[in-house]
């Protein structure tokens, strides 16, 4: 039978694990508004007289650079959240009751001859990036505040 302190851990790796999967969900929402801005802003500029298209082309590609930017920094956060997700998973299965025995009998083999050690460390706290994204509604009215 697993001790308290091992439920305990199994608790917050859950909750550990439970945090990552909305952060992801809701990086990747962010993400799909940063694209459907960026299409936008597309169809915007493309019914722009051409000589208004010459005079905001520069500032339409900075958007665009900006948005591939914070695009690329929610893939590689999405990436590093799937990877704390595995190391999340892969302590909870060294959790699991059938390694516990394992691991106890071990334990009370060197109960002696070593000393104590806590079974997890908390985890260190991961701070979401803050990343700009533009809202464009599509009508030359909101170029200005996009």
């Amino acid at each position: 039978m697993p001790s308290v302190n091992e439920n305990e851990n199994m608790e917050y790796l859950r909750k550990g694990r439970t945090a990552i999967e909305a952060t992801r969900a809701k990086v990747q929402a962010l993400k799909e508004c940063v694209n459907e801005s960026v299409e936008k802003l597309n169809i915007a500029f493309e019914t722009l007289a051409e000589e208004q298209k010459e005079a905001e082309l520069q500032y339409f590609e900075d958007q665009l650079q900006v948005a591939g930017e914070n695009t690329n920094q929610a893939d590689q956060f999405c990436a590093n959240l799937t990877g704390r997700r595995a190391e999340i998973e892969q302590l909870m299965a060294d959790l699991q009751p059938g390694r516990n025995e394992e691991r106890s009998n071990v334990q009370e083999r060197s109960y002696h001859s070593t000393p104590a050690v806590p079974a997890l460390t908390p985890l260190i706290p991961t701070y979401l990036p803050r990343l700009e994204i533009p809202k464009f509604a599509g009508r030359k009215a909101g170029w200005d505040n996009f």
